[in-house]
This record gives C-alpha cells, sequence and structure tokens, in this order.
C-alpha cells in the first residue's frame, strides 16, 4: 500500500484535528508540521508528527510532501495554498474560508490548475450522516416541489460558520447553478473575530438557482430560532410535503403525520479526509 507524506500549515486547534484525522489512516504518515509558535508541538508530536518547523517554505522544500493541509488563519489560506502547490504536492485540504475574497481564491485556483494540485476546501459537512440524509430526502422528491432552504447561524458570522451552509445550500441542490445573489450586512459594532479581522454582526442573504429554488441565509443578530430551540446553526429544507432540518446533533424530518428524529454523534474529520485522499 502506498503511504502518503501528509504536512500541516499552521499547527493550531483545527490543525490538530487535521493530524488526528491522518494519523488514522493507514495509507497516511504524518510527516511534518510548521508553525511560528511551537506552542502545541507536544500535541503533534502524541500524534506521530515527525518533524516540526517555524517556517512553512523549509518544510515544504525538506519534506518532499504528496498532501499538504493548510490550517491557518484565513488572511494566510491564499498565500500558503499558492506556495504548496508550487512546491510539488500532490493534494491540498485548505480549510474553510477559502480565502478573504474572489481575487484569492482565483489565485488558489489557478496556481492548483498550473501544478496539477488537487485543491479541496474544509467543508467537511458534506460527510456527516444527517447531511447527507437531507441531500437524499431532497433528491427524492419527498418534499415535493418548488423549495425553500433556509439556515441560520446564531452568533457567528458568514465567513467563519456561514459558509458551511453556502456550501450546504449547493451540496442539497446537487450543484444546480446560481442565477442571482442578493445580501445585506450590518457593522455597526465592528466585530473583529479570532483571527482579528472584522466580519458582519450581521448578514441576510438571498440566492436564487437555476431551477427556481430560493435559499436564504441569517448570520449573526439575525440568526435566531424560537423559543426552545437549541442555540446550534441549523439548516432546514421546505417544501409543500413536508420539512427537513438538520444541525451538527442530527436530523429531523416532518412529511404530513410522519416525524423522524435522528440524534448524531459520529465526528465528520476521519470519513472525509479519507474521501478526499481516496
Amino acid at each position: 500500500m502506498k503511504k502518503y507524506r501528509a504536512g500541516i500549515i499552521g499547527c493550531g486547534g483545527i490543525g490538530l484535528k487535521h493530524a488526528s484525522a491522518y494519523a488514522k489512516m493507514e495509507n497516511v504518515e504524518l510527516i511534518a508540521g510548521a508553525d511560528p509558535s511551537n506552542r502545541r508541538e507536544p500535541e503533534y508530536r502524541a500524534l506521530g508528527l515527525k518533524h516540526f518547523y517555524n517556517n512553512a517554505s523549509e518544510m515544504l522544500n525538506n519534506e518532499n510532501l504528496d498532501i499538504v493541509s493548510v490550517c491557518t488563519n484565513p488572511s494566510q489560506h491564499a498565500p500558503m495554498t499558492i506556495l504548496s502547490a508550487e512546491s510539488g504536492v500532490k493534494g491540498i485540504i485548505c480549510e474553510k474560508p477559502m480565502a478573504k475574497n474572489i481575487k484569492e481564491c482565483d489565485a488558489m485556483i489557478d496556481a492548483c490548475r498550473i501544478n496539477g494540485v488537487k485543491l479541496a476546501i474544509g467543508h467537511q459537512r458534506r460527510y456527516g450522516e444527517q447531511y447527507i440524509k437531507g441531500r437524499d430526502v431532497i433528491a427524492s422528491g419527498m418534499l415535493g416541489e418548488p423549495l425553500l432552504l433556509w439556515a441560520m447561524t446564531p452568533g457567528s458570522d458568514v465567513m467563519t460558520w456561514g459558509v458551511h451552509w453556502l456550501d450546504m445550500f449547493n451540496y442539497w441542490l446537487l450543484d444546480h447553478k446560481i442565477t442571482t445573489v442578493m445580501g445585506q450586512i450590518d457593522v455597526e459594532r465592528q466585530t473583529l473575530t479570532g483571527h482579528k479581522e472584522f466580519v458582519e454582526d450581521a448578514l441576510l442573504g438571498h440566492i436564487t438557482y437555476d431551477n427556481g429554488i430560493r435559499a436564504i441565509i441569517e448570520c449573526g443578530d439575525l440568526a435566531q430560532l424560537e423559543p426552545g430551540f437549541p442555540a446550534h446553526a441549523t439548516i432546514r429544507a421546505y417544501g409543500p410535503k413536508g420539512r427537513f432540518e438538520a444541525n451538527d446533533i442530527g436530523y429531523k424530518l416532518s412529511l404530513g403525520d410522519f416525524y423522524e428524529h435522528h440524534p448524531v454523534t459520529s465526528p465528520f474529520e476521519k470519513p472525509d479526509f479519507q474521501m478526499w485522499i481516496d
């Protein structure tokens, strides 16, 4: 069995999840990590990491890696992805959000295309059983047509959490083409993320697809569910025959008098990494 040599750029908490997933795979060897701080190096070593660098360029030049995970703050996603693509790796898994703007996203795609590198973005919720169930329910026509998709992220911005639901809209709708996008934001408080980047206090977005289905996303202050509902980021699909709802703790399906509630506790990281690598 061929073993892929994996490295991680950005060795914080998210990088540790990538390292943990790699450590569970028989066809991956966790070779190296790079981060200006070595504060969490012992945790990575405990998962089998062999070498730790303070500089990503040095790691890429020395280790002949096949796969690189980019787990830095969002401002470094584009430069680190481009650097990795130009180093000769075969695949890159970049955390979400992909980058800060479209120009950076295009530059990442171009660098990977030119160098023959596979690029995946960390929208791992596609591999959660509750979200796969939602896609299957919609595709089967169980809810009927037309459909309305709605998603919310209470207390979080679109770059930190909302991107998962934007990706899920596309996943549930089989990647139909988007025809229109409208939105509004509120930035009154000048909110900072944990990475010290400004984000909106509230966001409302409306998307129309070429099959006529509409999707609405609410983030931050606007994202409030009815009283008594758990404060989890949630996505729903509405149709004339019923409703499907999912979040990270499970799913609910309502079809007339039929009701199903299915809790989910399994993690995403290992299955989605194995799928990407395969």
